[in-house]
């Protein structure tokens, strides 16, 4: 199942859009997140934002630029 805005119309695109591009391993946690915080769009993009900061950013070095946020 894939998460797009149709499904979770309370939640930004750009977050849905970074799921799409997540590696499938990182997709996976991203979904619990997801299912976690889904009543709360707010603490949603600081969970996800913290977790590509900490996660994607540590385990891939050579990320194109959009994913440094």
């Amino acid at each position: 199942m894939h998460w797009t805005s149709r499904h979770i119309p309370s939640v930004p695109q750009i977050i849905t859009c970074d799921l799409y591009a997540w590696p499938p391993a990182h997709r996976i946690h991203a979904r619990r997140f997801v299912s976690m915080v889904i009543l709360s769009p707010i603490k949603l993009m600081i969970k996800v934002n913290h977790y590509t900061a900490l996660e994607l950013q540590s385990h891939h070095k050579n990320q194109p630029e959009h994913w440094k946020k």
